[in-house]
């Protein structure tokens, strides 16, 4: 059998708001909740599921420390999502630019994780 990654749990004292910049991102979250766990979003695309739960306040690690990871994600149209950037209460960390692999971008969500967009070319 081949490895691969089949769960991303993120952790947030701002569930609302990141359930709401994933979403901008096109990523259709579902309410959920494990007998008396507590309630959080999730996401499946084949065999991957993401997972937002709500955490303890607290904060990252800066973005080149031990314990930093970024997400990244395909998406349908880069420059929508940055146009609603405020909305989402996010932050554009680098502006879409091209590269070989299409249009690129990297924004933060609210709690300031990374997020590597990628829109195909045409």
């Amino acid at each position: 059998m081949k490895t691969s990654i089949n769960l991303i749990m993120i952790r947030t004292s701002k569930i609302e708001e990141v359930k709401t910049f994933y979403q901008g991102l096109g990523i259709q979250l579902v309410e959920e909740q494990h007998g008396n766990g507590p309630i959080h979003y999730s996401y499946v695309q084949d065999q991957l599921v993401i997972e937002i739960y709500p955490g303890d306040e607290g904060s990252l690690p800066g973005w080149k420390n031990a314990g930093a990871m970024m997400l990244g994600f395909y998406v349908k149209d880069i420059k929508e999502i940055i146009d609603q950037i405020d909305i989402l209460k996010g932050k554009v960390i680098s502006n879409r630019t091209e590269n070989k692999r299409g249009f690129r971008a990297v924004l933060e969500d609210p709690d300031g994780r990374r997020i590597e967009l990628i829109e195909y070319k045409n």
